[in-house]
């Protein structure tokens, strides 16, 4: 009996002392169970990229607030869907059916010079990202310097057609928006490819000799094919560029000798300059492109060549040139080279729906603005 009761004693303590134990562990466990849930804020995103100045660049996302200065950009932005975060542009940019709301928006940078900002307007509109190009001009540097971290810098050469489409898609994946960019460049390279298959086959002796002129302060310039997008011009279009072995600055023919202009066979001039109430979206009225085309058909330099005396010199807005409209340009320019070859190609249905599905504007070309002059 004594026996049995000792054995109970000593159970009843074997079991209390295996709760004290588990007790004390569960105890020392606490701490680093308390430990374990303890939360930090999560690091935000970042995105890298090499921008078109060869420059690591870093952007926190998300980015809500843009500021561009060059006018190339605002396609760009326009086409990723991304220009309701737009705060600041350039100082060149202003066709509200394009880009609506742009009257509103504060210039942060001259015309024609993307790298001289107004740092005081800029710092207080605290965009996420400055947005600017690559281009042959001094101030680059100073720029971002003055800016600092305070204000990322991406630049990126949307002007340019062969280096357009790698950009747009660093900029859409900045922006979170690289669908846009793909649905965009797919377009884009499609109509390269349409384009350039119907032209490839010609030999060169049936290829169109083409001058671009324009008159940009007062001298008669234009571009050999050292100059960028020039040479997909040319196979785009199944054209020789009557220009393309002169002496150049980076391609840039500041003026041309009228007497060696007097010399050439060319078959086709095309010509752009900004031409002030002429053209655009805010023209519906051909009268203004049309003199201007007669006036200077009229020149000395121009009358006595084939294009003029077959009709074939054709006006083109300076929009088509060095930005994302260019693919436009280059359509209408293959349809006046080769009229017969691109018979069933239409560059209006192009340009129209650039305006409407990538431009995400309500604009009928049947109806409004004057682009180019004649069209066939």
């Amino acid at each position: 009996m004594k026996k049995s009761f000792l054995l109970i004693i000593m159970s009843v303590i074997l079991v209390s002392s295996g709760l004290f134990a588990s007790g004390q562990q569960e105890s020392a466990k606490t701490p680093e169970t308390s430990e374990s849930t303890e939360t930090t804020e999560p690091a935000p995103d970042v995105v890298t990229i090499v921008d078109s100045k060869g420059r690591s660049v870093s952007i926190t996302q998300p980015v809500r607030k843009i500021a561009f200065s060059h006018y190339a950009i605002g396609d760009g932005l326009k086409i990723l869907n991304a220009w309701n975060l737009v705060v600041a542009k350039d100082g060149f940019s202003s066709d509200k059916v394009l880009f609506p709301g742009i009257d509103k928006l504060p210039p942060i940078a001259k015309a024609g010079s993307p790298y001289s900002l107004n740092y005081e307007e800029l710092y207080e509109l605290e965009p996420d990202i400055l947005v600017t190009s690559d281009l042959p001009l001094p101030g680059f540097d100073d720029m971002v310097k003055k800016l600092g971290t305070d204000i990322p810098v991406v630049a990126l050469d949307l002007q340019n057609p062969d280096t357009l489409t790698e950009n747009l898609l660093k900029l859409g994946k900045l922006l979170g928006r690289e669908e846009e960019a793909q649905e965009y460049i797919e377009w884009y390279n499609n109509l390269i490819t349409n384009l350039s298959e119907k032209t490839a086959k010609l030999s060169d002796d049936e290829k169109t000799r083409i001058l671009q002129r324009t008159g940009m302060s007062g001298n008669l310039m234009t571009f050999t094919d050292d100059y960028s997008g020039i040479k997909l011009r040319n196979r785009i279009t199944g054209s020789i560029n009557v220009a393309g072995t002169l002496p150049s600055k980076g391609g840039w023919v500041q003026s041309m000798d009228p007497e060696w202009i007097a010399v050439q066979d060319i078959d086709v001039i095309v010509n752009f300059d900004i031409v002030p109430r002429a053209n655009g979206t805010g023209v519906d009225d051909e009268g203004s492109y049309k003199k201007y085309r007669d006036d200077l058909m009229a020149e000395p330099v121009f009358a006595n060549t084939n294009a003029v005396k077959k009709g074939r010199f054709y006006m083109i807005a300076n929009e088509f040139w060095g930005t994302m409209r260019n693919i436009i340009g280059f359509a209408y320019m293959a349809k006046w080279c080769h009229p017969e070859l691109f018979k069933d190609f239409d560059p209006e249905q192009v340009h129209q729906e650039y305006l409407t599905r990538f431009m995400r504007v309500d604009y009928d070309l049947d109806k409004h603005g004057v682009f180019v002059y004649p069209k066939e």
